[in-house]
């Protein structure tokens, strides 16, 4: 066991409520994988909202505060990083420094030269200043091949570094240039001598967006060694692949039940460092307000509304189309379906096609009903606080917030075209009581705690189930103000709306049988660094 100095000052880590037992759990598990074992990595895949922001941070301030690490890198989204910087270590660990690494390249250099205990970044900024490929070979068989280091990629090399990822999901394209730039970062890293090895957080609700493919990529990058090459992936796991967009549409092995002999199935492939938790389990249910999720509401388009659907969707249904052209139509049927003028928004030829063939008069008389429908359901919220969900940005979210706004009701909004500190101003005049409304696409949705509203509604379902919890997860959480939080969804009647949410719910059993993880049997809660009594003290356990 690794010998723990006695601290005699106060705890880097500080909770006025303290943490509750499974969070407690949480953070000396991690600890005890990073100092205990070969294989210092965690995947904490908790659900939104139990906390696995004071998670980390408590992780990180015990290895701080026991001289383990000389540098710290959180990598967040953008609509993260100032939550990470400016509310949640300041909260919890005032006494690290903590710095966001953004800005111009003098200003990220400048903080390079001076660095802070923390560091935290954005996975595209981090992705510029490690470094980049070049393209190599012939037209035909050109590969990516490394092409030079950045200065975040200098910087840490020769520390005892801890990186924590979170929404770790954004890295399951393992194809992507954000990936292997990560991923080259790791492998850096991980060559250097073993007081040297990086120590590494996986956190997000679920790894699983599309499908199973999703989580060996991600844990691929925490655990290369366990993973395999691509290519025993590709024998032991994939059945079929298909033809025309190189998706999986046949898997093999995935659990137990399903296996063949002498092989891992692939939930069981990353379980020993992994860590499941969710609402619903005994020890984390009675912490969490009730979750009231209501019928999906069916909302009846006007006839000049479902006419003009019809047509759109008979040129869509044409068998000669090609595959790109139906993904087009597949998603301007789901503007349609949600409001008729978001076509004048879209920025899509096609729907700028179909506005310049009926005239925009012609769509501002149709009748918008799923608007009124979310009018509707507002009015009967009451005085309650409440966060409306769009994946419509650009071409319908604008639309929404006029109405409402017309209706008299004071709204943050959110989505991907504000800036960061734009978005942390609408979320803190939502989070403050002045807007009772917070109207938001799914871009830069993720991360958000809107424990202050106690109903949400989801303007049109979306297609994976982890966006329908993540959304939902911005108000139920462990931090709710609310005894319970009330869900709804409207679904057009008659259009693609519906098989969507069907579709969504289908594929959630496939995500949840590919996520396993089981606690080492070498671990106890109970040992020696839990058991000095400053360390009771910074994890003090919340009643």
């Amino acid at each position: 066991m690794t010998a723990v100095a006695e601290v005699a000052h106060e705890p880097l880590f500080h909770s006025d409520l303290g943490l509750f037992p499974f969070q407690v759990d949480a953070s000396a598990s991690t600890y005890w994988r990073w100092t205990e074992t070969d294989e210092p990595c965690t995947l904490l895949l908790y659900d939104t909202g139990i906390g696995k922001t004071v998670i980390s941070i408590a992780t990180l301030a015990m290895m701080i505060e026991d001289d383990l690490v000389d540098q710290v890198l959180v990598v967040a989204e953008a609509n993260k990083v100032l939550d990470w910087v400016k509310v949640d270590f300041p909260r919890f660990a005032p006494r690290i420094s903590v710095k966001a690494y953004s800005g111009d390249p003098k200003r990220r250099q400048k903080i390079l030269d001076d660095p802070p205990q923390v560091l935290v970044t954005t996975y595209h900024t981090g992705r510029a200043d490690l470094g980049d490929f070049k393209r190599v070979g012939k037209r035909q068989q050109r590969t990516r091949a490394w092409d030079h280091d950045g200065p975040l990629m200098y910087f840490m090399q020769g520390k005892r570094t801890a990186i924590v990822f979170d929404e770790f999901s954004v890295l399951r394209t393992r194809g992507s240039q954000i990936y292997m730039c990560w991923e080259r970062l790791l492998k850096t890293l991980r060559k250097q001598s073993p007081e040297l090895q990086p120590r590494i957080i996986g956190m997000t609700a679920t790894t699983v967006e599309g499908s199973p493919e999703d989580h060996w990529n991600a844990c691929r990058l925490l655990s290369p060694d366990r993973a395999g090459t691509v290519q025993q992936f590709e024998n032991t796991y994939v059945g079929a692949r298909s033809d025309v967009t190189n998706k999986v549409v046949k898997w093999n092995n995935i659990t137990a039940a399903d296996c063949e002999p002498g092989v891992i199935p692939l939930n069981r492939l990353f379980a020993s460092i992994t860590q499941v938790k969710r609402k619903s389990d005994d020890d984390v249910i009675d912490f969490f307000p009730k979750k009231v999720e209501e019928p999906p509401t069916m909302v009846h388009l006007s006839a000049k509304h479902m006419d003009l659907y019809r047509s759109v969707e008979d040129v869509y249904a044409d068998p000669e189309l090609d595959d790109l052209v139906r993904r087009q139509g597949f998603t301007l049927l789901r503007v349609l379906a949600g409001h008729p003028m978001g076509l004048i928004n879209s920025q899509s030829q096609a729907a700028r096609d179909i506005v310049a063939a009926v005239g925009a008069p012609y769509l501002e008389t149709l009748e918008a009903a799923k608007v009124q429908a979310m009018i509707d359901w507002q009015i009967s919220m009451g005085q309650q606080q409440t966060v409306i969900f769009t994946f419509f940005g650009q071409s319908i979210l604008p639309l929404l917030a006029f109405r409402l706004r017309q209706e008299g009701y004071k709204i943050s909004t959110n989505h991907g075209q504000q800036s960061k500190a734009e978005g942390l101003a609408q979320r803190q005049a939502f989070i403050s009581g002045d807007n009772q409304i917070f109207l938001s696409s799914d871009a830069g949705a993720k991360g958000l705690n809107l424990g202050c509203g106690s109903a949400l509604l989801h303007y049109e379902s979306p297609i994976l189930y982890s966006t329908f919890v993540q959304r939902s997860d911005r108000i139920h959480r462990i931090d709710s103000r609310h005894p319970s939080v009330t869900i709804n969804t409207l679904i057009a009647k008659g259009t693609l709306e519906e098989p969507v949410t069907r579709m969504m719910l289908k594929r959630n059993d496939l995500a949840e049988k590919v996520q396993d993880s089981e606690w080492s049997e070498d671990y106890e809660p109970t040992e020696g660094f839990l058991r000095a009594s400053d360390r009771l003290a910074m994890l003090n356990r919340a009643t």
